[in-house]
């Protein structure tokens, strides 16, 4: 629990400091899930990948891992 919550909160930092160099799913209709096909998950995942990408990123750029 405590591992996850470590994750949240990086992530919810590294999204707040970097919002111009992360996924823009907020204004990208495309990334996020639109309904229930197979292919809205696929795009909601992408949209993850993609976040999860910008944060392995800026931690190694600020040499935190």
């Amino acid at each position: 629990m405590l591992a996850s919550h470590l994750y949240w909160t990086l992530w919810a930092l590294v999204m707040g400091c970097t919002p111009d160099e992360c996924a823009d799913c907020a204004t990208d209709a495309e990334a996020f899930a639109l309904g229930g096909s197979g292919l809205d998950y696929v795009r909601y995942g992408e949209c993850r990948m993609r976040e999860y990408i910008s944060l392995r990123q800026w931690l190694i750029r600020h040499t935190l891992i």
